[in-house]
């Protein structure tokens, strides 16, 4: 029967770190794959204070607000201004979503949806109606 001497001892936990290190690394921890969770965890966050604050504006005003103009780049923080205007009990969000890594738009009717940063959609588009689109479309 062999014995582990302290210096053999060092040397296996020393190898033994560098592979949990290693693979640590190697199954999604890269910066840049951590930096997307963040930002797919931020659009879930966005999808569900958005959901909370129109149902919020609903429940004092008796409907959902307006949007003021088409979605678009020009009239995105626009489209919010119902819902962060300090009148009728407001606000009723902090901010606007900010459309870097994704774009959050609603309806009147109190749809939720998120698009890739860059696309806004005339109509509310269903397959993009949930927080699980975040992970699809954050970039």
């Amino acid at each position: 029967m062999q014995t582990v001497t302290g210096k053999r001892w060092v040397g296996i936990l020393l190898a033994s770190f560098g592979f949990l290190a290693l693979a640590g690394c190697s199954s999604g921890g890269s910066p840049a794959s951590s930096g997307r969770q963040v930002h797919v965890q931020d659009c879930v966050e966005d999808f569900y204070s958005l959901k909370a604050a129109l149902e919020a504006y609903k429940a004092h005003f008796g409907s959902f607000p307006a949007v003021a103009a088409q979605w678009s780049a020009a009239t995105y923080q626009r489209n919010f201004g119902p819902l962060l205007a300090h009148r009728g009990g407001g606000p009723f969000l902090g901010s606007a979503p900010e459309p870097i890594h994704y774009v959050v738009e609603f309806d009147s009717s109190g749809d939720v949806w998120v698009e890739p940063a860059g696309v806004y959609d005339k109509t509310v588009n269903r397959a993009h109606a949930s927080q699980q689109a975040c992970s699809s479309v954050v970039t």
